[in-house]
């Protein structure tokens, strides 16, 4: 009797399967909807940038360079897009690629003329010039740069590496005068520095060519402050005196 019953279930099992999964077959299908990933939050141009203005006070360069490039994909004519590009110039300034660094401030000038930043990105040119050694670049993109738009602190900058461009190319009067004219506006601190300087300039030159400087000088305080220092160098070095009797027994030898 059992070996019967169990004759009969190892004949109807595969059959009860196979009506199971006909049924699984023909049964409805369920759709199940994808829950969209959540997307991620849209980043504002004023917390890109901040996010640069972060990582650059921490001086971490190369990372703050992400977010302002960013900000200047993404808003090109956002009301901080020169100010990324003063902020990248001045890392590239700090990682000494002045080449890179001079190529984002002539961006900036050409892009946004009428940045308030335009003036300060001419002295960084300038300053990139010649971290370069292209003495001769500083001197002839000096009159590019328009003073009266910079703070004292800036114009004495251009001033002393103008002057400091002149020397190193061999036109002492010139940088004398450059010299000159950024002690004026120097600190106390630094006016025995750049003092130095004018004197060091001044006794290349000849008492013809200190003349000639000093004439040409139109700042009265820049005049009076050259010839004060040209003092021990208002006679010719290489001039021989002799003082002769011009009356008793000796005059006539």
């Amino acid at each position: 009797m059992r070996k019967t019953r169990n004759n009969r279930l190892f004949f109807y099992a595969p059959l009860a399967v196979a009506a199971i999964l006909a049924l699984w077959a023909c049964a409805p299908k369920v759709k199940v909807e994808k829950v969209p990933e959540p997307a991620p939050p849209v980043v504002s141009g004023d917390e890109l940038y901040l996010q640069g203005e972060k990582l650059f006070k921490k001086k971490a360069y190369e990372q703050a360079l992400a977010p302002f490039n960013e900000y200047l994909a993404r808003f090109p004519e956002g009301p901080l897009a020169d100010a990324a590009l003063m902020k990248m110039g001045a890392i590239y300034t700090a990682l000494k690629n002045y080449a890179t660094a001079r190529s984002i401030y002539e961006h900036l000038i050409r892009r946004y003329p009428a940045s308030r930043f335009v003036p300060a990105a001419g002295v960084e040119i300038l300053a990139a010039y010649f971290n370069e050694g292209k003495y001769e670049a500083v001197i002839s993109a000096f009159p590019n740069i328009d003073l009266e738009k910079l703070p004292e602190d800036q114009i004495k900058r251009t001033l002393l590496l103008t002057g400091d461009a002149h020397w190193i190319t061999g036109f002492p009067a010139k940088a004398a005068s450059f010299f000159a004219r950024a002690y004026l506006i120097a600190p106390d601190e630094e006016k025995d520095t750049i003092r130095a300087k004018i004197r060091e300039a001044l006794r290349l030159l000849s008492p013809s060519d200190i003349a000639t400087l000093v004439a040409g000088t139109t700042s009265p305080a820049a005049k009076s402050l050259l010839e004060k220092v040209a003092k021990p160098f208002a006679y010719h070095r290489f001039s021989l005196g002799c003082l002769l009797p011009l009356s008793g027994r000796f005059a006539g030898y």
